[in-house]
Formats: structure tokens, C-alpha cells, sequence
């Protein structure tokens, strides 16, 4: 039996005896979004738990868009926030994307070219403390400092992805305020857990951490992504934060999670994708 298995941008085939091949049941088949730009556009005219984003914006706003690592078409999802907050009546010298810290190996398909011209484009420096703002003290007792341009922004907008994290159980939407903006202490510390027993309880708390962060923060809406095989955007959700974050687990869930008809003596596993968004943390990941 040939098995094509994705590898990066190709494929490699395999040939499985008869009989070998352990199958897998469950999960959803979902193709990939032709026009992420066109996903956008309507999710934020019509988001999840909250009115449409540009009657959240006034005149005037100082409006910070945080974008999370590990996207693909970054510009795509970005133009049609940017689009709406002009329309809204937002100055371009009065909106920043500040751009969250990458794991080792990750990086943001972003650059100064995708932006359009005024629109500050921020990159996190988490060992820069004139960059950094106190923000609260978490109820674990977390000092929490931030970047600077999220803490004094108007409005707070978070674009990114939602995805299986080993420390935190889900990553997205909060997770790229914190620990994604946060000083390198607090960066520090969220990572060292990975070599502590982590559990589904450590997950929870960990996450509530950063859920409670964004709320001392304000942040109320977020345009997410959930990735597919390749790569590729397969669903587009907007809204209210905490919302859709929970809708986009459930997506992801029924995307990615299968059932093995019995145990497997060897596992073939492959990261497949744009070779940019291919390195150790992406193992990691895949690993865990």
C-alpha cells in the first residue's frame, strides 16, 4: 500500500505492507480558505458575542494591533483591520502592530513593505524596560510588565492563531499579551514549566493566567486563525476574545483530533507547510 505523507511543501511516499497500516477515525475535513482577506472582512462585520469592530472604535482612538507568531498571510489578515479602522476614522499615526515575541525558530511573515505607510510596526523587546509598562499584579501574584504600546493604547485588537501549546494547553488570542508581550522574566518563567511535570491542571492555570492578564489589559476582540495540514488558514473567527477562543478549541479539536483503531509499534510523523515556519519550536510542538 503507497501512503503519501506531507513534508514541507512535497510529499514523500511510502510503501506499507498490508495489513500494517494502523487507521485513524474522527476529525473533520476542512479545505483550505481561498481569500483569507474576503474571511476577514466578514468575520469582523459579523463577530462572535459582539458588535460588528468598527462600532468598538472613535475617532481619535490610539488603537495597538498585537499579532502572534507562527502566521501564515499575515498581510492578508491584517489589511481589512487596518481597512476598517480608517474607515472608522483612526489615524495611521495613531495605530501600532506590535508584533509578540517568536519562539525560538518561528518568525512573522511580515515586513515594513505589507504596511502601509504612518502605521508604526513594533517589534517586542522583552530585555528593552523603557519599552516595557507595569500593568497589575495577577492573582497568583505576578508582577506584570507589558509592552508600552498596549498598555497606553485606546483599543487593543489581537490577531493570531489558535493552536495546541504543551505549557499552556491552547495558545491563542490571550496568550500573545502574555507571556507574548511580557518582560523577560515572565517570558523566562512560563518556559522553564516545560521541564516541570505539567499536567491538565498546570494547563488550566496557566492559561487563566494569561486570560487574566488580557482582561486587567481590556482586551475585548480578536481575529483568529486555525491552521490546517499545510499550513494553510482553514477557518477565520472574530470577536469577542474569550469566545472565540473557546470556538476556535472546538475547531481545532475537530480538526486535528483522531482515534487510532490500536496501538502503533512506530510512528511517521512529518511537518508540512511553508519551510519559513519550520524549526525547533515547530518540533517541539509536533512532539508534544
Amino acid at each position: 500500500m503507497r501512503v503519501a505523507v506531507p513534508l514541507g511543501t512535497e510529499e514523500i511516499s511510502l510503501d506499507i505492507k498490508d495489513g500494517r497500516l494502523v487507521e485513524l477515525h474522527g476529525g473533520t475535513s476542512s479545505p483550505a480558505i481561498d481569500d483569507v482577506a474576503a474571511g476577514v472582512a466578514h468575520t469582523i462585520e459579523n463577530p462572535t458575542a459582539f458588535p460588528a469592530l468598527r462600532q468598538a472604535i472613535v475617532p481619535g482612538d490610539h488603537v495597538a494591533i498585537v499579532l502572534d507568531s507562527g502566521i501564515p498571510q499575515a498581510a492578508d489578515l491584517l489589511g481589512p483591520v487596518l481597512e476598517c479602522l480608517a474607515e472608522a476614522g483612526v489615524q495611521r499615526h495613531d495605530t501600532a502592530i506590535v508584533e509578540s515575541t517568536c519562539p525560538a525558530g518561528s518568525r512573522i511573515d511580515l515586513t515594513p513593505d505589507d504596511v502601509p505607510p504612518g502605521i508604526r510596526l513594533v517589534q517586542h523587546d522583552p530585555l528593552d524596560r523603557n519599552r516595557l509598562s507595569y500593568l497589575a499584579a495577577t492573582k497568583a501574584g505576578t508582577r506584570v510588565y507589558l509592552n508600552r504600546e498596549v498598555v497606553d493604547a485606546d483599543l487593543v485588537i489581537l490577531v493570531g492563531r489558535v493552536d495546541y501549546d504543551p505549557i499552556l494547553g491552547f495558545r491563542g488570542t490571550a496568550s500573545s499579551v502574555f507571556p507574548g508581550l511580557a518582560d523577560a522574566a515572565a517570558q523566562q518563567y512560563v518556559r522553564s514549566q516545560i521541564s516541570k511535570p505539567i499536567t491538565a491542571k498546570t494547563q488550566v492555570a496557566a492559561r487563566q493566567e494569561s486570560d487574566e492578564v488580557a482582561w486587567l489589559l481590556g482586551v475585548q476582540f480578536a481575529v483568529q486563525i486555525v491552521i490546517g495540514r499545510r499550513n494553510e488558514v482553514v477557518k477565520v473567527l472574530a470577536g469577542h476574545g474569550p469566545d472565540v477562543q473557546r470556538e476556535a478549541q472546538r475547531a481545532l479539536d475537530s480538526f486535528w483530533k483522531r482515534t487510532a483503531s490500536r496501538q502503533a509499534d512506530l510512528v511517521i510523523a512529518a511537518i508540512s507547510g511553508n519551510p519559513n515556519h519550520q524549526g525547533f519550536h515547530e518540533l517541539g510542538a509536533a512532539l508534544a
